[in-house]
């Protein structure tokens, strides 16, 4: 008798405040496992076939783009001072020598590099660190915080500089945090549906995300106005000009040594294309 083929599909997620909207619709869904890392460790198990998909940072694709495959429409970008990526620093900026980071974030990381090198031409030594702003800057000049650890930090907690609204000013574009991506093989026309399916039902539920953030999140400091002020920042939708900010995002990567080349990016097609292929194998 032929053993049964495995259906569940293994997603990888982060737990952060911004990808809630993606994430939380999925947690009862039967044909998804969820598996929780950083966006560098989702990369890194999706990489070994650990994982059918996960969202991942435009990096992590463009490292391995030619294996890759993007779920069209759906990606996690944000625009303007919300405070998502923030640069924390003692003294002036264009003496920052050392920049301390978690290197969970590596799209987050390249992006401080950019910014540093194209605006205030400083090229900072980074410094893996863990723990609060308090720590990170006892171990370096600033401290990149992201995320939720942004939100944790008080406002007036020493020098700060939004590097989303600085990205959006050199270049009139989105910056992009994480796509949902699988090797070719992996995901099925209705795999891809049901992630859009759940999409659509995260935006429908903002509100309910922000008003249980404080506690999800342990963001009890924040109230649930500023947090559902803080998610309208993101669109969850891969736009035109949301492409164009990858795009854009990798060419300067590339141009600052990050990446060996230019990645391409490439898509799964649309549920219903006639492109599929549904014998899709297992993962194990």
């Amino acid at each position: 008798m032929p053993h049964p083929v495995n259906t569940t599909r293994r997603i990888g997620v982060f737990a952060d405040l911004s990808a809630d909207a993606l994430s939380i619709p999925l947690r009862d869904a039967s044909r998804f496992s969820l598996t929780v890392d950083s966006p560098s460790g989702i990369a890194l198990r999706l990489r070994d076939g650990g994982l059918h998909a996960g969202l991942i940072s435009p990096i992590e694709y463009a490292r391995e783009g030619s294996l890759y495959r993007i779920v069209p429409g759906i990606a996690v970008s944000s625009q303007g001072a919300s405070g998502a990526v923030t640069l924390r620093f003692r003294e002036g900026i264009r003496t920052i020598g050392t920049l301390a980071v978690d290197p969970g974030w590596s799209s987050e990381i390249v992006l401080a590099k950019i910014i540093l090198a194209e605006e205030f031409d400083v090229e900072p030594k980074i410094v893996p660190a863990a723990g609060g702003v308090q720590e990170m800057l006892a171990k370096a000049d600033a401290a990149l915080v992201i995320g939720d650890s942004a939100l944790r930090v008080a406002p007036h907690g020493g020098s700060a500089f939004d590097l989303v609204e600085a990205w959006q000013e050199l270049t009139d574009l989105p910056f992009v945090h994480a796509l949902w991506c699988g090797r070719e093989q992996t995901l099925t026309a209705a795999d891809v549906g049901a992630l859009w399916d759940a999409q659509t039902r995260g935006k429908e539920m903002l509100d309910a995300i922000a008003a249980g953030a404080p506690s999800s999140h342990n963001l009890p400091q924040s109230s649930t106005e500023e947090l559902r002020a803080y998610l309208s920042a993101f669109s969850y939708d891969l736009t035109s000009d949301v492409e164009d900010g990858i795009r854009e995002f990798l060419r300067y990567g590339y141009y600052h040594g990050v990446t060996a080349d230019v990645a391409d990016l490439h898509y799964y097609p649309s549920p219903g294309d006639a492109a599929w292929d549904e014998d899709v194998p297992s993962l194990g």
